[in-house]
């Protein structure tokens, strides 16, 4: 198995609601089948005005 850690300063984005909705969409898209995604709750997780991203910025990355 591999690992990789990293540590760094993380910054929580709740906006532009737009942005956030497109990039959730963009990884749904990345790890999911179009079926899986129109599902009622990857929808309404996109959908959700609490959902949002964390933006690392790493300044160690370890890899075991």
């Amino acid at each position: 198995f591999r690992a990789v850690m990293m540590d760094g300063r993380a910054e929580l984005i709740y906006e532009p609601r737009q942005f956030v909705h497109d990039q959730a969409e963009r990884i749904y898209q990345r790890y999911m089948e179009p079926a899986e995604i129109a599902a009622p709750d990857p929808q309404s997780w996109l959908n959700d005005p609490e959902i949002g991203l964390i933006k690392l910025k790493p300044e160690r990355i370890y890899l075991h």
